[in-house]
């Protein structure tokens, strides 16, 4: 399907396709707010959690499945009822369908779930309320924020598996535990590699910490509470400032999208000429399109001209003689060697 991007209106979780803006779904199965909402790596699943003390695991395909039959309510793939108090964040793995999911609550309890089974795995109990959760890739530790402030690191290998989670409430770092925030963590994330852990509270600072050694190794201050936090690599549009966007972020409607029943959804491929390309570089592979344009299939984006389509045609047709007339060339030269 592509690019999708949600949002969270109390308690519905809304649904838009990037490239035309079309708002494809909307769910709704929590009794109360919606307090936080993640994707799978692999975008084929995702999963909601709320104030209403629930974790659903909804299935991408399903959700879509509303394009065509906006009436009939979506049910989640499971259902987690675990959690006694609000849950405050969650975290899924890096396997897809098959990851690991991690969740906190106020109910002072660390739950680790099996993401395709919607199975409790293990429970970790903890002194105060937990307010955020991340993992680093590898799965081997659990970071978990608390109220306090403090930071603790579960270990996930050592035998056997600590279930309490005790803070040390002294002020300096042990083996587990990071302390440096003054308020609560409300926000973490791990760096690729596992190395560094990123915390972001209500103390309005942003803190680096080598997770090995539990230790601040930088803090950027800001004006107010951090309430999210993202790890990415630098976007080539920093270092190019020639790079154009490959997608159109459209405007978003409001009202839910139903396909007419005299249209067909397409996606089209727009090939365009490039007289100067040389089809014997090295650098040609993929030359002859550069961009994929995802319609509804409205006039507007496919409507062309009979001479239009006459002209692509014949230019396509030269392109393939060329490419035919190249592949031969290249062989026969591979032959004599």
């Amino acid at each position: 399907m592509g690019c999708i991007v949600q949002q969270l209106l109390k308690k519905k979780i809304h649904i838009w396709q990037i490239a035309t803006g079309h708002l494809l779904a909307v769910i709704s199965q929590h009794y109360q707010d919606v307090t936080c909402l993640k994707f799978t790596s692999d975008g084929s699943h995702l999963v909601s959690a709320g104030k209403d003390n629930m974790v659903l695991v909804w299935a991408l395909a399903r959700i879509l499945q509303q394009v065509d039959q906006p009436y009939e309510m979506v049910k989640p793939l499971h259902t987690m009822t675990a959690h006694s108090l609000p849950v405050t964040d969650l975290h899924i793995g890096k396997c897809g369908s098959r990851s690991r999911l991690v969740t906190v609550s106020t109910d002072q309890t660390c739950k680790l779930w099996e993401l395709s089974s919607g199975k409790l795995l293990c429970s970790f109990m903890s002194v105060e309320p937990l307010t955020s959760v991340a993992m680093d890739t590898a799965e081997y530790h659990i970071l978990v924020g608390m109220a306090s402030g403090i930071i603790q690191k579960i270990q996930l290998f050592q035998q056997p598996i600590e279930t309490e989670i005790h803070g040390d409430s002294s002020g300096e770092a042990t083996l587990n535990t990071f302390y440096g925030h003054s308020k609560s963590v409300d926000c973490l994330a791990v760096s690729l590699d596992g190395s560094l852990l990123v915390s972001g509270g209500a103390d309005c600072s942003v803190k680096i910490w080598d997770i090995v050694s539990c230790q601040c190794v930088k803090t950027i201050d800001h004006k107010g509470p951090i309430t999210n936090i993202l790890l990415s690599p630098t976007p080539v549009s920093l270092l190019d400032t020639n790079c154009q966007p490959t997608i159109t972020i459209q405007p978003f409607h409001r009202q839910l999208y139903v396909p007419a029943e005299d249209k067909r959804d397409t996606v089209s491929t727009r090939i365009f000429k490039d007289e100067n390309v040389d089809i014997s570089s090295s650098n040609s592979e993929g030359m002859f399109y550069n961009k994929v344009h995802s319609g509804d299939g409205s006039e507007e984006n496919s409507e062309k001209t009979n001479s239009e389509l006459q002209q692509e045609i014949k230019h396509l047709k030269r392109i393939n003689k060329q490419l035919y007339e190249q592949s031969i060339v290249e062989i026969l030269q591979n032959i004599d060697k």
